[in-house]
């Protein structure tokens, strides 16, 4: 079985700070909407990608959160 990689939020912080920064130089040095259309779709798919990985190592903690409170609420609220 493959191991999945899990991506800190340092490295997604990281990716987002250097995407604006190359939409703040591309507006600054006068070039067109479609460099910023371009920088916008490469945030669009690394937002994507990292979407595709929060399942696999988000899944189990949020199933075992709503666990503990459907037990909760099924002992003290009689139901």
């Amino acid at each position: 079985m493959r191991r999945i990689p899990r991506l800190g939020g340092s490295v997604i912080s990281g990716i987002n700070k250097r995407l604006i920064q190359l939409a703040a130089m591309s507006s600054r040095a006068g070039c067109s909407g479609q460099d910023l259309i371009e920088y916008a779709l490469m945030a669009g798919f690394v937002a994507v990608a990292i979407a595709g990985f929060i399942p696999y190592s988000v899944t189990a903690p949020i199933t075992l959160i709503f666990t503990k409170i459907e037990n909760f609420l099924v002992t003290r609220g009689n139901g």
